[in-house]
Order: C-alpha cells, then sequence, then structure tokens
C-alpha cells in the first residue's frame, strides 16, 4: 500500500486501519507529525472541533486538506489532548498549595487519569463521525463497495501467512479491489452482501462502543434480498462505527509508541491553542472525568476565597483514588463495580508499585484508603458493610479503558481481538426467519450477535482489554534504545555544551533514571559515547567537569558518570521517584544507583527469592508480623534500598552506603539493617562499593552506640579490604548482631552465577 501518493490507498488506511499492517499506518503517522509544524493551525482547529463532538453522526471534518489527515489528526490529537495540561502558567496554578498534592495533580491533570477522559471520547467520536462522512460522501461506488466486503465479508484467515486476519497486510490494494468487487454493492437502502459470502460478520457485537441512536431492540433488522443480504444503512453505520472504534485505538496505541519524548514535547509547544476548548471546561468545572475520581475533603491551605476573580477551584482529581484504580487494574485478580473487602484492596496496594509514568503510591496505612474511599466525591465509589459478615467493603466503577499504554508484548491488543472475533464471525452462518410487514413476507435477521454466539470469543476479547489495561497500569515508558536518545531541551542554544555534548548527557542523565530500555546500570557508561555506527561522540568530559555538568567515577575497569540534579532539570529530565523505581531525592549519584541495581540483580539469582524491590517503601510491611519493630524504630516512613521476598515474605535486606562525610547517613543505614537482622529467616546485607568506601563507612560507624571497635585497624584501604573488615566483624560479633553479611559491588559480581542478562530479570519490580 502507498496511502502517502494513493488517495485510494489513503482512504483504506483511513477507514480500515485494523486490516492495514502496522508498518503501512506507522510511515503515514511519520509523515504528519512532521507536518503538523508547519500546519499547526489547521490541526488546532481540528481539534477544536473533536473537543466539542458529541456523537457519532457523520460530520464534515475541519482543518483536514488530505484524507490521511483523518487517521492522523486523530492519532496525534488524542495523545494531544492526554499530555494536555491547560492551567499551566495560570493563575489557577499560583493558587494551590506549594508541593500539595493539589499542586501535583494540576500538573498535566488528564494524563493521570487512568482511563479515557470526557475530551479523549469526544475526539474518539470525532475519528467515527468524520470517517463516516467520508465513506458516505466522497468516495466512489466501487471503492465503498470493495470497503463494505472487507468490512462485512472478508476471506476466511489464512493461518499461514504472516498477517492471516488483515486483508491489505501483505496483499497489493488493487488485487483486493479485483477480488472483493462483486461481494459488496452500495444501494440506496443500505449495503447488499452476496449470498456466497454473508455470515455473522454483518451483524452487531453485543458489546457497546459506539453511541447507538436507539436501544438495540429498536434497531432495523437486516433482510434476504435478491440473493444476498441487505445491511440497512443505519446499521452499516453503526457496523463501522464499532469497527473505527477499534481502529482508533490501534491508530493512537502506534503513534503514542512512534513519538520520542522530544516529539511530544514539541507536539504540545507546536499546538499551544489546541487546549483552549479544555481550558474553559476546566474554568468553568464541567464534568470532564468519567468516572470522577475526586475528593470531598479540602486541604485547608488550599484558600480560593481570598481571590474574588477564581472563587471556584478546578476540577482535579484525588491521587489516592487514581492509585486504587490503577491497582485494580494492574492485578488480575481485582474487579471493578464487585464488592471489594477494603482489607483486601490494601493488601493488593502494598504489594503494587506505580510505574513512573502513574502517579506513585502513597496510600501508606488502611485508616488513608478508608479516608480516601469516604471523602470520594462521585456517587459511583461506594463504601459500607457486608450485612452478614459486617466486613468493610468497597465498589469502584471503571474507567473507559484506554489505548494510551506501552507497546504490549503481553498477548494481542484489544483491538486485534476484535479481528480475530470478526474471522470466527465470518465462519458463522446467520440464522434468518421470516416476517410479515405492511402485507409482505420477507426473511429477516437480528442485528446483533446472538449472545450465545457471543460467548465464545467474549471471554478472549474481554481477556484482551483487561491485558491491556493492566499495562496501562504497570508497564515502564522506556527510550529503546541508547542510539534514540535525543537532546530534550527545546532551545539548545541557551546551554554551553555542544551538540553532542547536550546528546551525551541527555544519555546519562536518562541512564541514571533507568530510562533507556537497553542499558542497564551495572554496565560500563563507556557506551554511552558511542554513536550508533561505533564512532565516539565529540565530547570534552574535562570541559563539562569543570563546568559542573558532570561528575567521573571509576568502579574497577568500569567507568561511571553523574549528571548533577540543576543539570538534570535544565535538560529536561525529570526524577524518577517512584518506590520500586527511583529515590525520592535528587541528589543520588550513578555509583550508589550501580550498587542498588547490582544488589538487585545479584538478589534475584538466589533460588528461594521470587520478587526484588528496590527503593521499597516500608509502610508496605503494615499488618504483617513486622510492623510493630519497625514501628517502635520509627521506621514505617523510610525506605530500604533493596529486598528479596519469597512470595510475600522478606527474605533479605540490602543497603547499598557510600562514603560521605555525614557519619548519621551510615548510622541510620546500620540501624535500619540492625532492626530486620533481629527478625528471624531475614538475612541483613551491607553493601559497599569497595575497600575505600568500606574504610570510610566503618571510620563513621566506629561509634559507641555502634560498632565502637576495640581498636580501629592500623592500616589503609589498599591492604586492609572485603575480607579483612569481615574477619574483624566476626570477631568482635558485630556480624550477626547488626548486619549479616558484608558485600562490595565486586564480590556480588563474583558470587553470581553464571546467567543470561535477563534470565532474572522478571523478578525485579521495574526491571533493571
Amino acid at each position: 500500500m502507498k496511502p502517502l501518493t494513493n488517495q485510494r490507498d489513503a482512504a483504506r488506511a483511513v477507514l480500515l486501519p485494523l486490516d492495514c499492517s502496522a508498518i503501512t499506518l506507522q510511515r503515514v503517522l511519520a509523515a504528519e507529525q512532521q507536518e503538523i509544524a508547519s500546519h499547526n493551525t489547521r490541526f488546532e482547529q481540528y481539534l477544536k472541533t473533536a473537543h466539542r463532538q458529541i456523537n457519532i453522526k457523520p460530520t464534515k471534518p475541519t482543518g483536514t486538506k488530505q484524507i490521511r489527515d483523518l487517521a492522523t489528526f486523530a492519532a496525534l490529537g488524542a495523545l494531544r489532548t492526554h499530555s494536555a495540561d491547560p492551567l499551566a502558567d495560570t493563575k489557577y496554578e499560583a493558587r494551590e498549595p506549594n508541593g500539595s498534592a493539589e499542586a501535583r495533580m494540576l500538573r498535566s491533570p488528564i494524563r493521570k487519569h487512568p482511563g479515557l477522559t470526557e475530551f479523549s471520547i469526544r475526539a474518539r467520536n470525532y475519528y467515527v463521525a468524520t470517517i463516516t462522512w467520508l465513506f458516505e460522501n466522497k468516495l466512489p461506488s466501487q471503492l465503498q463497495a470493495e470497503i463494505a466486503a472487507v468490512l462485512l465479508a472478508p476471506d476466511p484467515p489464512d493461518i499461514t501467512a504472516p498477517a492471516p486476519f488483515r486483508t491489505y497486510a501483505k496483499t497489493d490494494s488493487e488485487s483486493i479491489d479485483e477480488r472483493y468487487r462483486d461481494r459488496a454493492k452500495i444501494t440506496t437502502d443500505g449495503v447488499w452482501i452476496d449470498t456466497d459470502h454473508y455470515s455473522r460478520c454483518c451483524q452487531l457485537l453485543p458489546v457497546s462502543p459506539p453511541s447507538a441512536p436507539a436501544p438495540t431492540d429498536q434497531l432495523q433488522h437486516l433482510y434476504i434480498s435478491d440473493r444476498g443480504l441487505v445491511i440497512p444503512r443505519e446499521i452499516f453505520r453503526l457496523k463501522l462505527a464499532e469497527y473505527a472504534w477499534h481502529g482508533w485505538a490501534k491508530l493512537v496505541n502506534l503513534a503514542y509508541n512512534m513519538l520520542s519524548t522530544q516529539e511530544y514535547d514539541q507536539l504540545a509547544s507546536q499546538t499551544p491553542h489546541a487546549e483552549d476548548v479544555i481550558f474553559r471546561y476546566f474554568k468553568f468545572n464541567n464534568l470532564i472525568y468519567s468516572p470522577y475520581f475526586a475528593s470531598k475533603s479540602e486541604n485547608p491551605q488550599r484558600d480560593w476565597q481570598d481571590d474574588t476573580n477564581i472563587k471556584t477551584p478546578p476540577q482535579l482529581e484525588d491521587k489516592r483514588l487514581i492509585t486504587i484504580v490503577d491497582c485494580i487494574r494492574a492485578t488480575p485478580s481485582l474487579s471493578f463495580g464487585t464488592p471489594l473487602p477494603v482489607q483486601t484492596l490494601f493488601n493488593h496496594l502494598k504489594t503494587y508499585f506505580p510505574p513512573p509514568r502513574r502517579p506513585g503510591n502513597d496510600i501508606n496505612s488502611q485508616r488513608t484508603l478508608f479516608q480516601a474511599l469516604q471523602n470520594a466525591k462521585s456517587s459511583q465509589i461506594k463504601l459500607y458493610r457486608n450485612n452478614q459478615t459486617s466486613q468493610l467493603q468497597c465498589e469502584i466503577p471503571a474507567p473507559p479503558h484506554t489505548p494510551i499504554y506501552p507497546r504490549n508484548d503481553d498477548g494481542r491488543d484489544y483491538w486485534n481481538s476484535y479481528l480475530h472475533i470478526q474471522s470466527k464471525l465470518r465462519q458463522k452462518d446467520v440464522e434468518p426467519h421470516w416476517s410479515r410487514k405492511s402485507g409482505r413476507d420477507r426473511q429477516i435477521i437480528n442485528p446483533t450477535v446472538p449472545k450465545q454466539t457471543w460467548q465464545l470469543p467474549q471471554p478472549d476479547y474481554h481477556a484482551a482489554i483487561r491485558r491491556g489495561q493492566k499495562t496501562a497500569a504497570q508497564a515502564q515508558s522506556t527510550i529503546p534504545t541508547i542510539s534514540d536518545v535525543e537532546p530534550l531541551v527545546d532551545d539548545e542554544s541557551k546551554l554551553t555544551p555542544t551538540q553532542d555534548e547536550l546528546k551525551f548527557l541527555t544519555r546519562v542523565g536518562l541512564a541514571m533514571e533507568r530510562q533507556i530500555a537497553d542499558y542497564s546500570l551495572t554496565d560500563s557508561m563507556r557506551v554511552l559515547r558511542r554513536r550508533g555506527d561505533g564512532t565516539q561522540l565529540n565530547v570534552d568530559e574535562g570541559k563539562l567537569q569543570d563546568q559542573d555538568w558532570l561528575e567521573r567515577h571509576t568502579e574497577g575497569r568500569k567507568v561511571l558518570y553523574t549528571v548533577p540534579a540543576d543539570k538534570r532539570k535544565l535538560l529536561s529530565i525529570k526524577n524518577v521517584s517512584n518506590d520500586g523505581y527511583g529515590e525520592r531525592t535528587t541528589s543520588e549519584k550513578s555509583l550508589h544507583r550501580r550498587g542498588i541495581d547490582q544488589t538487585a540483580a545479584w538478589l534475584a539469582t538466589k533460588p528461594d527469592v521470587t520478587r526484588v524491590v528496590r527503593y521499597h517503601d516500608l509502610w508496605r510491611l503494615r499488618s504483617t508480623p513486622y510492623e510493630e519493630q519497625l514501628k517502635k524504630r520509627d521506621l514505617l516512613s523510610t525506605r530500604i534500598d533493596v529486598i528479596g521476598f519469597n512470595e510475600s515474605t522478606p527474605r533479605y535486606v540490602a543497603e547499598v552506603e557510600t562514603k560521605s562525610n555525614s557519619p548519621s547517613r551510615a548510622q541510620h543505614c546500620v540501624r535500619k539493617l540492625n532492626t530486620f537482622s533481629t527478625i528471624d529467616d531475614i538475612q541483613t546485607i551491607l553493601v559497599t562499593p569497595n575497600p575505600e568506601h568500606l574504610w570510610k563507612l566503618m571510620r563513621h560507624l566506629d561509634h559507641p552506640d555502634y560498632f565502637d571497635f576495640t581498636s580501629f585497624p592500623n592500616s589503609n584501604p589498599r591492604n586492609y579490604g572485603r575480607t579483612e573488615w569481615k574477619t574483624k566483624l566476626q570477631n568482635e560479633d558485630i556480624l550477626g548482631q547488626f548486619f549479616d553479611q558484608l558485600e562490595t559491588y565486586r564480590s556480588l559480581v563474583q558470587s553470581s552465577p553464571p546467567t543470561t542478562p535477563d534470565q532474572h530479570q522478571d523478578k525485579i519490580i521495574g526491571n533493571l
């Protein structure tokens, strides 16, 4: 297919994206994304109209000039809506208490919603409405017939083909026209399908993606006429809408996984007026979220009565309720809309680690969970006691499922599942029955697939939807390879480093935040200086160090770099702070991060470890045998660097410590390990980079309240390493009392069994 140069192919791609290959659609999306910069006014015009579309009635599009715009504007428009930050730099933003949950939720509020907002649903309606208009008003009858035939009378799937369910995937599109042209005809009444080709494919599914204009039992029937099946115009529109609803999801998901972070940000900066309609909805506090995950409770510092011009706060959602919804989406054993014991929900929340692109989990007690549910503004969120058991239960409504999530490698997506269902229905015959109307007998067929026929593919379809929503709530969004990394800043001329140096610094910063999929902090950072062709970037490390852009560490043969926090901010690199993924503080250097990942990889190789968590918040151990001990030591609000679990039971607790000028850091680290050392069946490990760091730590711990050595070794780090310190700690009864094992980065590598790089990766929350 050549949709960029052939208008017939463009129409096929716009109307039947599920039947086109991903490569074809990506080519179209890439070409259009580059053009939006010079045609941003048309794109903004399209998006403003889309945000007002409340139904799927055929509608002439605005802002488009080419047929392919109907697909590309729809996909990129959905992403532009998703990333909208309508109240940025406004007086509304200035009114939120600094550092409050409200202030955080005000930034990109639509992206934080766990499903599609009203704006996104309207944009989807607009896509359906405009392609229906295109089909009925702009396509020649021959192409209309081909589109109808592919939709209603496709070939049975060729399971030997690479893409057996996609009509245009590997076949010349004009040969499809020749093969399909006699299967369908466009008539004044609707679409006629030849008797040899009609099947249950021609009926609507008993699910409700599009907005049907009337209840199902009031829709017109299909009927037999002239050796074929007639699908009335209204029913065909709904069938096309049903397909388009899934086609829109595929287009949006492809676009989301195509665009780099920089391209995503450019799309927003190039179309500043696309948020005008969204801003007005926020300003007047109209209901744009459904369901509305907001709270009735008010932050006492959120005083909106001081300024007479802004008496009503903008509509924001409760971060805690968002996390509850994300947890249910990510947990196969939990369901929306059904009674759910609050204790069970909290137990699952304790093991749910939102990825960095989702709001972090700070529901740190069952009381916090109870208050969030009790104060929910929506009547759809219910909290009550079971009449028979007196158990506290809740019911949470499901958000509209979204196609905006990272690439799903865990089974097929729901739009592909829809195509599989259509292929199964192609093999099912319809069941006409006689009806008499206006004195005339004719054979009619119900407009929807019977429930008993739908029951067979239904579980697979809903499982695909559930998989997609699990991915939306759980999967990371990372840059695929080192060579894909480009500077994220809009105006590079304001920064002193060269283009090559900015690329290198961006790579280092993203690697520190674990945002490059094919790089691990357990590896040397020398690879970050290489281009895709193997040549070296032109980087003056000395200059960057002198200008405080870069710090360099060596650990054995490995080189690590750190871009300081203030410089990462200038590079538009966000700090990853969700527990399970990153540290709260922005000052953590690469050397410490590497130790955490090395320790996690080491623990993951142990046969009695099923799950490894980095940066583990200790509130997650509430309602366990360890809570009382942690509470006594006032540790429930702190984090442990790495914990290895056997199912839900901690087996290994590790702290990574590097040298510093602050004795309190090393002492706090050992105090945490000491707390777990008193608990049976938990091994505690202190990890440090090398003997030089270890020596400094021991100096800080030589204190009456800690190790209080009988004498400090009269030696130096070069001659007195881990083995010597381990012997001394054993001789002075420190090992086993404060912690159980002493390791360095090198000893972790040496004691790890030989494995493939990703053999145990799935054990680690967030992966490496």
